[in-house]
């Protein structure tokens, strides 16, 4: 209970849920971030910077500009995805990858 809301390092920055695109990053509230105050915000344009975030679930990761969401649902389907950055001089390549349960069980 005591983590941030949101990390940013650089030009990266990672929520929970995403952001309130109509605030500045000051302005973000803990319910913004927490809950994603404008829903999935993957398709907005979120200006300066890159954004990933999770807590709205679909079957593969989802990608517009430097926006990210990346939760797969792990709570069921077991499939948990992160994302790996690694700093360059000039840029950062990223990488998705995703681990999955392989001895899951249908849940009931």
């Amino acid at each position: 209970r005591r983590a941030p809301r949101a990390v940013r390092s650089g030009d990266w920055r990672f929520t929970h849920a995403g952001l309130d695109p109509t605030k500045p990053d000051e302005a973000q509230t803990a319910a913004d971030l927490t809950w994603g105050a404008a829903g999935d915000v993957t398709a907005l344009s979120q200006g300066a910077g890159r954004l990933v975030f999770g807590h709205f679930a679909a079957d593969q990761v989802r990608t517009i500009g430097q926006t990210s969401c990346i939760d797969t649902g792990a709570y069921a389907t077991d499939r948990l995805t992160a994302l790996r950055v690694t700093p360059r001089i000039t840029d950062a390549t990223t990488e998705f990858f995703e681990v999955s349960n392989p001895d899951r069980t249908t849940r009931q």
